[in-house]
């Protein structure tokens, strides 16, 4: 029994480290696909810093007094707080300390809070048909 046990624990030490290697190859890999905010509407989104904008944050809104209120999700839970005009063409931060810096991109607005930028459709936000 005794030697069954130390073979089992010598081979579960092995396993483990396989394992670990295992793990940290596969941390070392590129993602092949980006994950998505869980929503039915989404847009495009360049978070962290990153370049590339990716259609994978997810918007939820809520009408509030003459605008809209706006929760939009990012892919890894996190999720920034925004508030629009009655026409959709102005957003701004609802909270946070980082400045909201938005510009006006012909059919889009594109805000930027800290290192995450947002392209919002203009005027389309608080359009009431939409879900």
């Amino acid at each position: 029994v005794e030697k069954a046990t130390e073979k089992a624990t010598e081979l579960y030490a092995q396993l483990t480290v396989r394992g670990e290697r295992l793990v940290t190859q596969i941390r070392r890999q590129p993602s092949t696909e980006a994950a998505i905010a869980e929503g039915k509407e989404h847009i495009a989104c360049a978070l962290g810093g990153e370049q590339k904008f990716s259609k994978v944050c997810a918007v939820e809104r809520a009408k509030v007094n003459d605008g809209m209120a706006l929760i939009v999700r990012h892919p890894d839970g996190g999720f920034r707080r925004f508030v629009s005009e009655a026409d959709g063409t102005a957003i701004a931060a609802a909270d946070g300390a980082e400045q909201t810096v938005a510009l006006d991109k012909g059919d889009r607005i594109l805000v930027t809070v800290g290192q995450d930028r947002y392209l919002f459709p203009l005027g389309k936000m608080n359009d009431a048909d939409k879900p």
